[in-house]
């Protein structure tokens, strides 16, 4: 069989194009290296400890953990809004964090979630200015914006954390989170009005923004609570990476329960280490994998 000039006898690759190919990817991701977002330190919050992790698949994944403390990010202080003032003091006492999970783990998907993450750090900006908190129509606008461009989509948690352990957070597709109880020493059941789910952003158009080319429709999104109560108690939050990863565990809960009950004295962040490190000597990573411990100290 004769092969082209272009085509390795041995492998059959194209080698030519092969190679451009690869070092066009290589320079791209070279190139998006600086626009991917920092996660940020994790923020301070009274009487809660937050650690999270963010572990790639690859040099660059799809996945983004974010935390957002207010004042230090957007000097609230600053904002000139004298009818949003006592908002603005209570968003002080706050922090944010974000999980948004990319479908993929290439270069490509690391832009789209960048993409967002601008979006989105300018809208809360807009929000603080505008309210003095942020408001679920920021989601709405975000996933018209992201609607709009065809075959775009990714799965969130956008949630804020007040002192003393109360969690407002709304789930666009990612994995309900983790409660576990200090007391118990396992998960709590959760019911419905705290597991309120949405589609993913950029999969259906906003009920605001429906119009008569749309079949499927999202339903807009709505704020869910939880209420850690006693010292100890902590929210696992987290993209499918993690839940997939221990997919050839049967009892994928009870795995993550059993390793925080091991560590349930420990800080946040040595409780982040030893799921980190369970899911490392489990099996080999398929995905890129974040989470996020936020737990009640006092």
């Amino acid at each position: 069989m004769k092969y082209p000039p272009c085509i390795d006898k041995e492998t059959g690759e194209i080698c030519a194009y092969n190679a451009s190919l690869r070092s066009e990817i290589e320079n791209f991701t070279h190139l998006l290296k600086p626009i991917v977002p920092i996660q940020g330190t994790m923020p301070s919050v009274r009487g809660v400890d937050i650690h999270g992790e963010n572990i790639p698949l690859n040099e660059i994944g799809g996945d983004l953990l974010l935390f957002l403390d207010f004042n230090d990010r957007y000097n609230i202080p600053s904002i000139n809004h004298e009818n949003r003032r006592d908002d603005l003091c209570e968003t002080m006492t706050k922090a944010g964090v974000a999980i948004i999970d990319s479908s993929g783990h290439s270069a490509t998907t690391s832009y789209l979630g960048s993409a967002f993450y601008y979006a989105l750090a300018t809208g809360l900006l807009y929000e603080l200015e505008e309210y003095g908190h942020i408001t679920t129509g920021l989601f709405e606008k975000l996933n018209h914006i992201f609607y709009n461009q065809d075959g775009i989509f990714l799965t969130m948690t956008y949630g804020e954390i007040s002192p003393g352990g109360v969690f407002r957070y709304i789930q666009a597709s990612n994995p309900p989170p983790l409660v576990f109880s200090n007391e118990f020493e396992r998960f709590m059941e959760l019911g419905p009005d705290q597991l309120r789910n949405s589609l993913p952003i950029g999969v259906a158009p906003s009920e605001s923004y429906r119009d008569s080319r749309h079949t499927l429709i999202k339903q807009k999104y709505a704020t869910n609570q939880i209420v850690l109560s006693q010292p100890g108690d902590l929210i696992l939050l987290s993209t499918d990476g993690l839940s997939d990863h221990a997919a050839g565990s049967d009892d994928f809960s009870g795995r993550m329960e059993d390793i925080i009950k091991s560590v349930k004295d420990a800080p946040a962040q040595a409780i982040a280490h030893a799921i980190r490190d369970d899911l490392e000597q489990f099996a080999p990573r398929q995905d890129d994998i974040s989470f996020v411990v936020i737990k009640k100290t006092e």
